[in-house]
């Protein structure tokens, strides 16, 4: 019903009275979870835990490429994006561009 009503920009109540008023009949809750997308769909892959060793190698290629990665955090690319390219947390980014003295950019 709030994916319905946020698709014609009205309240869910105002759609759900609409809907009473004109006579449509309405799932049941337990139906309705019948048609939610399944986690495999919102979930793709596995996590796969990594070693320490592993985070380890990921942050010093992120240090070693200091220079191209402020170009690239300068140029527009997120913090969000530098952390999937580099396999590494959004927030242990965030702390290397703020010691690096670099000017965060707004959201």
């Amino acid at each position: 019903m709030s994916r319905i009503a946020d698709a014609y920009g009205v309240t869910p109540r105002w759609l759900t009275l609409r809907l009473d008023e004109w006579g449509v009949p309405r799932r049941q809750r337990h139906e309705a979870h019948l048609h939610r997308r399944s986690a495999q769909r919102v979930f793709r892959g596995r996590m796969v835990r990594r070693s320490k060793d592993d985070v380890r190698a990921a942050q010093a290629e992120f240090v070693d490429q200091r220079t191209d990665v402020i170009a690239r955090y300068r140029d527009g690319e997120s913090v969000a994006s530098l952390a999937r390219s580099f396999n590494l947390s959004h927030s242990w980014i965030a702390e290397r561009l703020t010691e690096w003295g670099v000017r965060r950019q707004d959201p």
